[in-house]
């Protein structure tokens, strides 16, 4: 997978702090989301994050969301298989 697409992020503008807030409600934490909402990366970012796992606010979403998004897909997949069988 190419990371090229990182070049175009709008965090690469902006303080990295702000991608990794301490506490899920931080004022940097806001920020870095709405900045993340405006990004025309946002879903290649959101796919790097939930394939590597990474911490901070990747995508517009923080490991704690990431976490249930992979669950919620996990689950989506494993009900399609039984389906088929």
């Amino acid at each position: 997978m190419s990371l090229e697409w990182m070049l175009q992020g709008i965090c690469r503008q902006t303080d990295p702090e702000l991608f990794f807030p301490e506490g899920s409600g931080t004022h940097h934490g806001l920020i870095a989301r709405k900045l993340c909402r405006a990004c025309p990366v946002q879903s290649s970012c959101l796919d790097f994050a939930m394939d590597n796992k990474e911490i901070g606010i990747w995508g517009g979403t923080n490991e704690g969301e990431r976490a249930f998004l992979r669950k919620e897909i996990n689950e989506l997949s494993i009900n399609e298989i039984r389906e088929l069988v």
